[in-house]
């Protein structure tokens, strides 16, 4: 009888576990497609706006298109920029997280 109540009990824990793990991944997936939106939207931000500046202001000045390579050039840096600190956010977020998992399990 105590190897049955010994089963049920590694049984619940394996239940507990699975359960756990289906949790984490859920979490994970939240995250990844919460930061490739807010990526998305950072980028699509710093490039449009710079170009359609410099577009904006060869056709106000008469110029050839030195204002549009300027804000392409200041497009690409400023994506460049915001990949980095896109990168930052996640990598800060994922050890965050990591951290609250151990004290979770240091607690339980």
């Amino acid at each position: 009888m105590n190897k049955a109540a010994a089963k049920r009990g590694m049984t619940t824990t394996v239940a507990k576990n699975e359960v756990q793990e289906l949790i984490n991944a859920q979490v994970a997936r939240s995250m990844f497609v919460s930061a490739t939106a807010n990526m998305g939207f950072r980028l699509a931000v710093t490039v449009i706006i710079p170009i359609v500046v410099g577009v904006k202001a060869d056709a106000y000045l008469h110029s050839s298109p030195s204002w549009t390579l300027t804000g392409l050039f200041l497009a690409a840096g400023m994506g460049s920029l915001a990949v980095w600190n896109t990168i930052k956010d996640i990598n800060k977020q994922t050890e965050d997280k990591q951290k609250q998992q151990k004290r979770s399990k240091k607690s339980v």
